[in-house]
């Protein structure tokens, strides 16, 4: 039986958006049947176990690769590669990575977590959701609310993450009931912005790092409608934004079913 394992990571500052991709892929995978183990990148340091294959799905940082070297007769693949070690795959919802020997880049490849499934989008015009990250890195939360309070009659602003983030967050329904019933919302450049996109909503934009204001950037000219730090705010500007339709079908729930089967023909070397 196919043997894979799944390391992803999460620290201070990271955000949950890789863990919560990894995971989503993880749950799909037993599913299936497949013997699947997921770890923390410190718990795979640590692991014996041969996988036929191993998808890595790191936060942006600099991590020691090295490990996988012992692991020359697995099948190594990244979701949106950013470190600087030689994988046989990258499949990525944005760009390629040079230290990939084959890339798969396309936003047909996002993941949608199985939590937001159960819900059908409402929009009401008087929500406005806020979520600027599970970090807030820059500590925009709290101004964006008071900024915009004026303009909306229930505002939804989502914690930040604690060291317990995982358990903390493994249920959120208030989160996914306000982002589904909002017609616009407010978030940073990354997960976040892509789950509002999945619900159609209009969005304004607060990238968090160089990294977010790449990818908001690169959606605005894919042509979603969204707005990366506006200048002006007033009710004339809202009031014309909240007119706008979202881009429709653009991401779905199949991103999962996509990378599995990009993973099942690369290990057949169907590709």
């Amino acid at each position: 039986m196919l043997r894979v394992a799944i390391v992803s990571d999460v620290f201070r500052g990271s955000g949950l958006g890789n863990y919560h991709r990894s995971r989503e892929l993880f749950f799909f995978l037993k599913k299936k049947k497949l013997k699947t183990d997921f770890f923390l990148y410190n718990k795979f340091l640590s692991s014996k176990n041969f996988y036929n294959v191993i998808i890595i799905d790191l936060p942006l940082r600099s991590y020691n690769l090295d490990i996988l070297s012992k692991y020359r007769n697995s099948f190594i693949l990244s979701l949106d590669h950013n470190q600087k070690y030689k994988v046989d795959a990258n499949i990525s919802i944005f760009k390629k990575s040079s230290y990939a020997i084959k890339n798969f880049v396309n936003l047909k490849y996002s993941i949608i977590r199985r939590e937001f499934k159960k819900y059908e989008a409402s929009f009401n015009r008087n929500l406005l959701f806020i979520s600027i990250g599970s970090s807030d890195i820059r500590n925009k939360r709290f101004y964006l609310k008071k900024k915009y309070s004026k303009y909306f009659k229930k505002v939804f602003l989502s914690e930040t993450t604690t060291k317990k983030l995982v358990r903390k967050y493994n249920n959120q329904k208030k989160f996914i009931s306000n982002m589904k019933n909002c017609l616009l919302g407010i978030s940073n450049g990354g997960t976040t912005l892509l789950e509002l996109i999945y619900f159609k909503k209009i969005v304004i934009v607060y990238p968090q790092n160089s990294s977010e204001k790449k990818f908001a950037y690169f959606l605005k000219r894919k042509g979603f409608k969204i707005f990366i730090n506006p200048r002006k705010i007033d009710r004339n500007f809202l009031k014309k934004i909240l007119n706008y339709k979202q881009k429709q079908r653009a991401i779905d729930d199949k991103g999962v079913y996509r990378i599995w089967n990009v993973i099942y023909k690369l290990y057949n070397k169907e590709y």
